[in-house]
Order: structure tokens, then sequence, then C-alpha cells
């Protein structure tokens, strides 16, 4: 069995030293949100989201002030108007009835959204996502081509590390891109199956539909685990091995079958780090990047950038992580390699 506290001691220290493998996973995450504002401006739609906000802040600024002065303690709503307020994110909050009742009165004209429906503006969106999925594809291939060089011990090791690292990158990009494009035919073939095989039930007798949306949503929530652990080394071996998407899939579905404990306590650790730093970090995430691009004044516009800096770099810092124990775990459990 892998001695993962070894692992786990070799990934940290990989990502403690060779702090520039964090930077396409920063770029990664950036310009998807810097796009995505610049898009919200040409569109349009950011004056729409501003008045928004503004009324948003206005009522939260009425509750602060509300929950604030001493002379309301004693009310019989204060305790339940205290704790919708700060768990105002929880589904069984009266916040965001109240924000409706503010908009209401506000005269808050939603019609306003249908101005945004027109060509030019789904042609720029279409190309936002277009380069926004572009710039995923591209700086995650570039963060797992500096890792393979950085841990090097690959068939290609000498010659990929010699070239620039746009060379490197370029070198893996396309079959990378084709290995995500497999995983999305893969989820999108079993959900077209299903309903091929689901659809002539809601023909035949609508009472047996009910149970095979059920045990179908099971049957994917099973086959999504076991193909995310049988596949789970996939991307180190394309990179690692420098071969092709058959082959990569090939020696991960060998490799998680012959140590299928390793495999799934490795993959039990990746998740739980990306559930842990979603948990954790994803709202405050986007709450500190909303605040700060509709932000009011100089201050909060301030806090709320060094807020959202300091999670995105945790973030990264993560992301990073995950990558290089993977293909650490990797090697560990390829007898032919040694770290």
């Amino acid at each position: 069995m892998i001695d993962y506290s070894r692992v786990f001691q070799t990934s940290l220290n990989i990502v403690k030293k060779q702090k520039s493998l964090v930077v396409p996973a920063l770029i990664q995450f950036v310009i998807p949100l810097v796009l995505g504002t610049a898009l919200l401006g040409a569109t349009g739609a950011y004056s729409l989201i501003s008045d928004l906000v503004t009324l948003d802040h206005e009522l939260s600024t009425d509750k602060q002030f509300y929950l604030a002065d001493p002379d309301n303690i004693n009310d019989d709503k204060y305790t339940s108007e205290f704790f919708n307020y700060i768990g105002r994110d929880n589904k069984q909050s009266t916040y965001n009835d109240d924000f409706g009742e503010r908009l209401a009165e506000s005269g808050y004209d939603w019609s306003r959204f249908s101005s945004l429906l027109t060509i030019p503006n789904f042609i720029l969106t279409g190309i936002v996502m277009f380069l926004i999925v572009v710039n995923i594809l591209y700086f995650s291939c570039m963060q797992n081509a500096m890792i393979t060089s950085t841990i090097g011990n690959t068939k290609s090791f000498g010659k990929v590390k010699s070239k620039s690292l746009f060379s490197r990158t370029n070198h893996y990009f396309f079959r990378f891109t084709g290995l995500i494009i497999f995983f999305y035919l893969l989820i999108m073939g079993t959900i077209i199956t299903l309903f091929l095989i689901g659809l002539p039930l809601a023909f035949l007798s609508p009472l047996l539909l009910i149970p095979f949306i059920i045990l179908a949503i099971l049957g994917l929530v099973a086959l999504g685990i076991f193909f995310n652990i049988r596949l789970l080394f996939i991307t180190p071996a394309l990179f690692l091995e420098d071969t092709t998407v058959g082959d990569s899939f090939r020696r991960s579905w060998k490799l998680s079958k012959e140590r299928r404990r390793d495999t799934l306590i490795a993959a039990a650790i990746i998740i739980g780090c990306g559930y842990a730093i979603n948990s954790l970090f994803a709202n405050p995430f986007y709450e500190s990047f909303f605040n700060f691009v509709f932000g009011g004044n100089i201050f909060q516009i301030s806090l709320n950038f060094l807020l959202f800096v300091s999670f995105i770099c945790l973030t990264a810092f993560v992301y990073t992580f995950q990558s290089i124990f993977l293909f650490t775990t990797y090697i560990e459990c390829d007898d032919r390699r040694n770290l």
C-alpha cells in the first residue's frame, strides 16, 4: 500500500518550492471572471444588475440598523430577524422574501431584461463562452505540462522539457482536449441511453416512469462514481506517458483495477479536498468578487478586492496541490516508476 503521508508531503513540498505551478490555475480562474464582467458591460446587463445590487445594499443596511438598535432587542420579531439576516444565504431564511417585497415597493421593472435578448448579445455571449472554455482547457493543460516537467520521469521528458512553456502546452493540448471531450461524450451517451429507455415507458405506463427516473438517477450517480475511480489516473497517464487518449484510458483502467485500495483512497483525498475548498470558500470567493465589481464606496471595494485575491490564491493553491497529488500518486501506484 502507498505511504500517503509521504505522497502528501511530497506534493506539498513541490507546490511550495515551485510556486509558478499555481500561476496557470490563477489565470484559469481570473480570465473567466474578467470576460464575464466585460460581457455584462458590453451587453448592457451591468446597469440592470447594479440596480438590483443597490436595492439589496439598501435592504441590508436597513436590517443592520434595526439589529444594531438596542431599543429593538425586546421586539417579538428581533430574534427571527437576526437569524434570518445572518443566515440570509440559507434557503430557509426569509431575507429573499423581504428582498422581493423591496423590489415590488421600488417598482423594479423586470421587463428591462428583455432588451438584452438581441442577436448581437447572443453572438457576443457565445464568443465569450467559447473563450472561457478554451482558457480553462489551455491553462489546465499548461499546469499539467508544468507538473510533468517538474516531476520528470516521463518518456518524453528530455524532449518536452527542452521546449518553451507554450510549446510544452501545445504538445499535449489537442490530446488533452480530446480527453475532456471523451468524458463529456461518455456522460452524454449514458444520459441519452437512459432517456431512450425511459421514453417508451412514458407512453406505455406513466406509473413506471417515476420509479425508472429514481433508478436512473441512482444509476447515474453510481456510474459517475465508478468511472471517476476507474479513470482517476487518465490525465497523469496522458501526460507522464506522453500517450494517446485511448492508451491513457486503458492504462488508468488497468492500474485502478490492480491498485483498487490505493485508487479509492486517492480518490477520497482528492474529492475531499475539492469538497472542502468548495464548501468553505466558494461562496465567499464569488461573493467578494461580486461585491468588488458592484461595490459601493472605496472602502468596500478595497476590502472585497483583498478578500477576492486571498480566496482566489488559496483556491488556486489547493487546486494545484490536488493535481500534483494525483500525479505523484500515479507514479507511486505504477510499479515501473519511482519518485
